[in-house]
């Protein structure tokens, strides 16, 4: 299971001092990779049913096409039989991108220093995750090709199948999706469809952080364009992928409307994200503590080298305490507050022996 050498490499990145704040920030990006790897320690199929003709049949009845025969055939099978090479091209482009684009622009947030868009996204990205495989869970289903191909009966321990992908892969003679769908978690994951809700997330998420109308537009397309392919390659019902859409919608509102919005939402926003802005300067001697005209100074050129979004908290200690003291036992604490543009909303200065000396420096 490749998620034991996740948590060992996150492991490593956090016992490293330079590479602990990277490391906190991938937790929810560390923690969707090990749910996916750890579905399979108990099956799906081993909780519930898998639904193989339901799903077919619901699929037919409301988006059957009839063909100059009389047969009457699931979206996905008629778009098989007319398969062309610009199509297949496309849809492996498009398909690919399902998970590299959302984590691309999860980096893209984080090194723009935007850490409130990139802590919403990379938590509403795993938060709809949990939502989907719980979905997997409650009801197991088949992929329309696993019913185009094996029938009605659902074969536990069935591999997985590239599909219609597998054209992608000869026309450009690299086997891509076959080496992904070989190490495929589990086929009977289909309803809803999670390839239908990662570039959303990462549309609306694009949208909410006013990223420029080109990034949108083509989040955007990609979106589209995976939800046609979800359907071109028989990886997906349209039913899975408008439950994908749901689920996407449903999860990122009740994140953004109960969870994040709430009072202690909004708390552990801003502590996440003030991680890296704990400063402790040990002093061995209380005369060596800066003046606050000298620390003023020494905040603003920390701010302009370094810009945060919220704030920066800077402790004096004596010597002999640890980072996990320090809070019980600091002298001076100055803690910088700013908005979202970069521009200094306050400075304080707080005393612990005594309080009646705390005071804004702006």
């Amino acid at each position: 299971m490749f998620s034991f050498y996740i948590i060992a490499l996150y492991a490593a990145m956090v016992a490293i001092k330079p590479t602990r704040k990277l490391a906190l920030a991938l937790t929810p990006w560390l923690l969707f990779a090990c749910s996916y790897d750890w579905m399979r320690l108990l099956p799906n199929y081993e909780v519930n049913p898998v639904d193989v003709e339901g799903l077919y049949n619901a699929e037919k009845s409301l988006f059957g096409i009839v063909t100059a025969e009389g047969q009457t055939l699931i979206p996905g099978q008629w778009l098989d039989m007319h398969h062309n090479t610009l199509a297949d091209i496309l849809a492996g482009i498009f398909y690919l991108c399902w998970v590299p684009v959302p984590m691309a622009f999860a980096l893209w947030l984080y090194m723009k220093k935007d850490f409130k868009t990139y802590l919403h996204f990379s938590i509403a990205f795993l938060f709809v995750n949990l939502i989907g495989f719980c979905g997997y869970y409650i009801h197991p289903a088949a992929p329309p090709w696993y019913a185009v191909g094996y029938g009605f009966e659902a074969i536990k321990g069935t591999p997985g199948n590239v599909a219609g992908l597998g054209r992608f892969d000869e026309l450009i003679g690299v086997g891509i999706f076959h080496s992904l769908y070989g190490k495929n978690a589990n086929v009977f994951a289909a309803v809803p469809s999670l390839h239908a809700a990662y570039m959303l997330i990462a549309t609306v998420y694009a949208v909410i952080s006013r990223q420029k109308k080109i990034v949108v537009i083509a989040f955007a397309t990609i979106c589209a364009g995976i939800w046609w392919t979800a359907v071109y390659s028989l990886h997906h019902y349209i039913i899975d992928v408008l439950l994908g859409i749901a689920t996407a919608i449903v999860g990122i509102v009740i994140l953004e409307k109960c969870m994040l919005n709430g009072k202690r939402g909004k708390k552990f926003i801003d502590k996440y994200m003030e991680y890296d802005c704990f400063l402790i300067l040990y002093y061995d001697d209380e005369s060596q503590i800066p003046s606050e005209n000298e620390m003023k100074e020494y905040i603003l050129d920390l701010v302009e080298d370094e810009p945060h979004p919220y704030s920066i908290s800077i402790f004096y200690c004596d010597s002999k305490y640890d980072r996990d003291e320090v809070i019980s036992n600091y002298n001076v604490e100055y803690r910088l507050y700013m908005t979202d543009d970069d521009t200094i909303k306050s400075l304080n200065v707080s005393y612990k022996g005594d309080t009646s000396k705390n005071h804004s420096l702006i």
